[in-house]
C-alpha cells in the first residue's frame, strides 16, 4: 500500500511539473483569472483569455470563437501584447515580448450580447494551423509544448451554473495517511 501511495505522489509531481511548465489558458470575467463568471449583457461583454499556472511562458497558439449558443455578435479582440497575428474567431497566436510568470492577461474578446441561454459553454479550442492539432504554449527556455489543457468558459446569465474549482477542503497529514491504512 505503501509503494502505491509513493508512486500516487510522484506520478502527481510529474503532472504537475508537466503540465506546470505550459499551464493553462481559461476564459474568465476578469484579467487575474479570478472570477469565472461570465456574465451576458445587452452592452459589450469582455471575456479575458488569462494563460495560469505556469512559471514562465512567451507564447500561445489557440482559438476561441464565440460559441453557438451565444446569440450576439464579436466586435473586435484587445491585445494586450503588441505581436499577435489574427484573432480569436479565426485563430490566434499572441507573442508575450518576453518570459512571464501566471496569470498573463493574453486577450479580451469583445462581443455584444443578450439573451444568452443559461450554462453556455464558451470553449477554447486549438488554432486551426496548429501543426500538432492541439493548443500549443512556447515556454522560457523556447521550447514548444503541444496539447496544452484549457478550461472552458461558462456564459451564465442566470447564476444557475456553477463555475471554476470546487474549494478544497483542509486537512492534516494524518487524515490523508488513514485514507491509505498502513
Amino acid at each position: 500500500m505503501k509503494k502505491a501511495l509513493l508512486l500516487t505522489v510522484v506520478f502527481t509531481l510529474w503532472a504537475t511539473m508537466v503540465l506546470g511548465q505550459a499551464g493553462i489558458i481559461s476564459i474568465f470575467a476578469d484579467v487575474t483569472g479570478n472570477n469565472c463568471n461570465l456574465v451576458d449583457t445587452n452592452n459589450p461583454n469582455h471575456f479575458y483569455l488569462v494563460h495560469t499556472i505556469t512559471p514562465g511562458a512567451m507564447a500561445i497558439l489557440f482559438q476561441a470563437s464565440l460559441p453557438a449558443c451565444y446569440p450576439g455578435i464579436w466586435l473586435s479582440d484587445l491585445q494586450p501584447f503588441a505581436v499577435t497575428v489574427g484573432d480569436s474567431q479565426a485563430g490566434v497566436a499572441v507573442a508575450y515580448g518576453s518570459c512571464l510568470a501566471a496569470p498573463i492577461h493574453v486577450l479580451t474578446v469583445v462581443a455584444f450580447g443578450g439573451g444568452t441561454p443559461a450554462c453556455c459553454v464558451y470553449p477554447i479550442t486549438p488554432h486551426p494551423d496548429s501543426a500538432s492539432g492541439t493548443i500549443e504554449v512556447t515556454d522560457c527556455s523556447f521550447e514548444d509544448h503541444a496539447g496544452v489543457p484549457s478550461y472552458n468558459g461558462i456564459i451564465n446569465s442566470n447564476a444557475t451554473c456553477v463555475c471554476g474549482d470546487h474549494p478544497v477542503e483542509e486537512t492534516t497529514w494524518g487524515r490523508v495517511k488513514s485514507l491509505y491504512g498502513d
